[in-house]
């Protein structure tokens, strides 16, 4: 049906977005989203920060917090480097195709995308600790719905001391 739904899952668990939406509770925190670098050792030999791109390209998708910390870092330095997608997928397939030397997205994008594929490394964004490049995603309900955020809390929790949840995301990379 239409309408608002029950259960909005991938919801960045932060302070600041808990008071901006009171209509909601944030629970259940199940995995961590960090920012990451794809780069091709055929173009590269490592990449510890935005300065070992020399030349080459680095694909972001267009609107996301990696082009905005590319797009900032040293005054902009690296504009001239950016090449901009409308997903991470995208930038990944140009990657693999040798038109990027990099691609800059989220750790679990990159890892799914490029499973098994010896030629690409995957490490962490090369900001400056000040800059938050990780934060912890659950679910939103609404407010009223407190028997459903207690069953999702449960849930998660049971999961994750089994074992289940880091088994679910092994499988899928």
């Amino acid at each position: 049906g239409w309408g608002p739904a029950d259960v909005l899952l991938h919801v960045p668990v932060t302070l600041a977005l808990k008071d901006a939406v009171p209509q909601v509770s944030i629970v259940a925190p199940y995995h961590t989203v960090r920012l990451a670098v794809a780069f091709d050792t055929a173009q590269l030999k490592q990449f510890d920060n935005l300065a070992d791109l020399g030349e080459t390209l680095i694909g972001t998708e267009q609107a996301s917090i990696g082009s905005l910390l590319v797009a900032r870092q040293d005054g902009g330095r690296f504009r001239g480097n950016l090449r901009h997608f409308r997903n991470a997928s995208l930038a990944v397939a140009d990657l693999r195709a040798g038109k990027l030397a990099a691609v800059i997205a989220l750790r679990g994008e990159l890892e799914a995308a490029l499973a098994g594929q010896p030629r690409y490394r995957i490490v962490s964004a090369p900001f400056p600790v000040s800059v938050h490049t990780a934060w912890p995603v659950g679910m939103a309900v609404k407010k009223a719905s407190t028997e459903l955020a207690a069953a999702l809390t449960a849930a998660v929790a049971e999961r994750t001391a089994s074992g289940e949840l880091a088994r679910i995301f092994a499988r899928h990379h």
